[in-house]
């Protein structure tokens, strides 16, 4: 398996993992007249973590998008950004039926529906134009 296909899949799998991470720390509340427990900042260590996981996968993932448009032809490359678009698509129909609270909208709509858009736009755009350039010169 080349390194882009593996920093792919691992950088979906990061970003699924730290929007769950985020969430699940978004929904303890500490109290406000305690000082913080121990399972107060595990909650806290376990955002800020899903966070970094987040926005690291996704620059995986765009390199990978980007390393895919170099390397395949106008077809697969067109393929792909469709797949990219339809994961931004079931993202938007996932957020529109379930909507996520003023703290999570960053993490859980914002980076995985703008990495698909852009990844999918990046791929799409390489496809038409390694299609139009081969129909120009034959």
């Amino acid at each position: 398996m080349k390194w882009d296909v593996r920093a792919c899949l691992s950088g979906t799998a990061g970003v699924f993992l730290g929007v769950i991470s985020v969430a699940i720390a978004a929904t303890h509340r500490a109290s406000p007249d305690f000082p913080p427990t121990s399972i107060d900042l595990f909650y806290h260590r376990l955002g800020i973590t899903g966070f970094f996981l987040v926005f690291a996968s996704a620059i995986a993932v765009f390199f990978a998008a980007v390393s895919f448009s170099g390397r395949f032809a106008a077809s697969a490359a067109s393929i792909a950004g469709t797949i990219f678009l339809a994961v931004s698509a079931m993202i938007w129909i996932f957020c529109t039926a379930f909507r996520p609270s003023a703290d999570l909208w960053t993490v859980i709509f914002l980076v995985p529906f703008m990495l698909a858009i852009v990844s999918g736009t990046l791929l799409l755009f390489v496809g038409l134009a390694r299609y139009a350039v081969a129909r120009l010169r034959s």
